[in-house]
């Protein structure tokens, strides 16, 4: 029997102990729901704060969008003059005396400028420029040349009557025996 009442006493003990748990977390489960819903509702005012200030932002930013293109234009401006100063100075490199010259500004207008459509205007107006004087540069003729075959068909297309005339010139001069086998090439390429 007195193991009886132990055992009883010990059940009761657990249950109460049990109890007293359940309780015990039952309030901590309540107040971390407390503790949610005062998050939540925290987290839904700055909801709503970020969207009044994305709104105004948005708004500002209307408002200042019609100054905007203007800047975007002026800097667009100033990138095309600054390709525009490169390409002279390259184009008018391929006519340098200086061999090393010559080669480099072949090479850099041959492999990075050969989709560029302002190149071959440029090129051909300076290289005509270039057949009226005395001591024209027949190397500078040749780079010309090579530059043209490197050049997109379709650019060469756009620009056929230039091209054909800057072939024209090159056939009437004296010494083009060094041309014929680049400028053979670029009348097949415009045919």
């Amino acid at each position: 029997m007195k193991k009886a009442k132990i055992l009883v006493i010990v059940s009761l003990t657990i249950c109460l102990f049990a109890m007293v748990l359940t309780a015990f977390f039952y309030v901590r489960q309540k107040q971390y729901a407390t503790q949610l819903d005062i998050l939540n509702k925290e987290l839904e005012h700055s909801k709503l704060k970020l969207d009044d200030t994305n709104t105004k932002l948005f708004d500002a930013l209307k408002e200042i969008s019609s100054y905007v293109p203007d800047s975007i234009a002026l800097k667009s401006e100033t990138i095309n003059r600054t390709k525009n100063l490169e390409l002279e100075g390259l184009v008018q490199n391929i006519f340098s005396p200086i061999k090393s010259q010559r080669l480099s500004s072949t090479e850099t207008l041959t492999t990075k400028w050969t989709e560029d459509e302002t190149l071959i205007p440029y090129l051909l107006d300076y290289s005509k420029d270039r057949f009226g004087q005395e001591s024209y540069n027949m190397s500078g003729i040749i780079n010309a040349i090579v530059v043209l075959n490197r050049m997109k068909v379709e650019l060469l297309e756009q620009n056929r009557d230039k091209v054909s005339e800057f072939i024209n010139h090159v056939e009437r001069l004296e010494d083009r025996n060094q041309t014929q086998g680049y400028l053979e090439t670029l009348k097949n390429r415009m045919n």
